[in-house]
């Protein structure tokens, strides 16, 4: 499956642009990736079902001395999260 990925600052007006199904193809996962909030993202797969999403890198460093990995946890959907729900409990996920 495609990906397209995207880079703007999320909104409701975003989010229902990329939720219609007349605005995006139906083949294609899309990724929108927040200017707002570093490592926050809505993914769109194939049945308009969207998806809240923050990327992190835990500070600090393993047992062995490296850098921790990059983190993806997933917030919620977009039925059950607005775009600021799932912003503000992003920021607190970060942060943890």
């Amino acid at each position: 499956m495609p990906t397209l990925t995207d880079k703007t600052k999320i909104t409701r007006n975003t989010l229902r642009k990329h939720l219609s199904a007349s605005q995006r193809d139906k083949y294609t996962k899309q990724i929108i990736r927040d200017t707002e909030l570093p490592g926050f993202s809505l993914t769109v797969n194939q049945g308009a079902i969207g998806s809240w999403w923050v990327q992190f890198r835990p500070k600090g460093k393993t047992p062995d001395g490296k850098r921790w990995s990059y983190r993806s946890v997933k917030v919620g959907d977009t039925k059950t999260h607005s775009v600021d729900e799932a912003r503000d409990e992003a920021k607190v996920m970060r942060a943890a």
